[in-house]
């Protein structure tokens, strides 16, 4: 791919982060907001005392619903189902292509080189944990999901 297509698409890359993850989030909470509205508001006669225009209603629903969602993502994250997603997660306990190939092999070469300077220093303990160490990365890297 030379220069003209190689910019379009990386063009439609951004388009597509930058809709997805932005404009699409904004545009659909302000559809939340009038749709509420015009279903809550407009057919409540109570509520229309309260809320006389979308403005106000847009207004006081962001400062009530954007709190709560706020800490209701925070419980989620850290007391309720994000911890349980991980434990059954099998991409949490088990290792990926990369981690299998690249990562694991590197890690135990580094470690088997610290097991020899041990070895040269006479550093028994520090070479016993590093044989425990490689023989840990070796039983994960075998694991299947």
């Amino acid at each position: 791919m030379k220069g003209g297509l190689a910019r379009v698409l990386r063009w439609i890359v951004y388009f597509r982060r930058g809709h997805n993850f932005w404009f699409v989030y904004l545009l659909s909470f302000a559809n939340f907001v009038v749709i509420q509205y015009r279903l809550l508001v407009e057919y409540v006669p109570f509520l229309k005392f309260f809320f006389t225009s979308l403005w106000v209603f847009a207004a006081t629903f962001i400062l009530i619903y954007v709190p709560l969602a706020i800490v209701a993502g925070w419980i989620d994250t850290k007391k309720a189902t994000r911890p349980k997603e991980q434990e059954v997660n099998p991409y949490f306990h088990y290792p990926t292509g990369k981690e299998k190939e690249i990562y694991a092999p590197y890690f135990i070469a580094t470690l088997k080189v610290l097991s020899k300077l041990c070895e040269q220093l006479g550093l028994h303990e520090e070479r016993e944990e590093i044989a425990e160490l490689i023989s840990l990365i070796e039983k994960w890297r075998r694991k299947k999901p």
